[in-house]
């Protein structure tokens, strides 16, 4: 028997429990959504910007 085995058992015994427990709804708010979608854009941008800067200090010198 391999090591890993006694612990995908333990995991699976743990997904079973969980899966039988009633589910409690959780409303997500559409503010939130909205907040979350915005501030994607804003790290996407400042990661582009970052990525420029870094880029353009990489220039190969001939």
């Amino acid at each position: 028997m391999n090591s890993w085995f006694p612990n995908q058992i333990w995991n699976f015994s743990i997904f079973l429990w969980f899966s039988e427990q009633p589910h409690i709804p959780v409303p997500i708010s559409r503010v939130n959504q909205i907040d979350a979608a915005r501030l994607d854009v804003e790290m996407a941008a400042m990661l582009k910007e970052h990525l420029v800067k870094v880029i353009s200090l990489m220039k190969v010198q001939r």
